[in-house]
């Protein structure tokens, strides 16, 4: 959830390699290495998304990015393996959410287009007026 009550679903993918150096350590001393790498992500993400407002995660992808990379990079170095990149791949809000806010712009919309064509009906009998 976000600051501002939001839930939302964050999607990761992770890029990463063994060290060479630390192959051992990459093959003996880590159990299910992927699944150590993605608690390491949801428990970043866990952390950072409810610091931010709804609006705020989406402009902050990078930086959220950035901090999963630099949080999982230090925890899995250890156990040699190299984290290269990390990508957000979808953060979208609960289906609920999103439908309220699809709803909330086409009311928008939809007294723009009012206010809109109020001026048109006023310009014409203005025109009509004159004539």
């Amino acid at each position: 959830k976000t600051k501002d009550n939001a839930t939302m679903t964050c999607r990761t993918a992770v890029q990463y390699r063994i060290n060479k150096a630390k192959v051992r350590q990459a093959v003996f001393e880590i159990d299910n290495p992927e699944a150590q790498i993605r608690a390491a992500v949801d428990n970043v993400v866990r952390s950072s998304i409810p610091n931010l407002e709804l609006e705020e995660a989406f402009s902050n992808k990078d930086s959220l990015r950035n901090e999963i990379l630099s949080n999982v990079q230090m925890a899995m170095k250890e156990y040699g393996y190299t984290i290269t990149n990390v990508l957000v791949t979808d953060l979208s809000p609960d289906r609920a959410l999103l439908q309220a806010m699809n709803a909330q712009l086409a009311a928008r919309r939809q007294r723009e287009a009012a206010i809109e064509q109020g001026e048109a009906q006023k310009v014409l009998q203005v025109k009509a007026a004159e004539a």
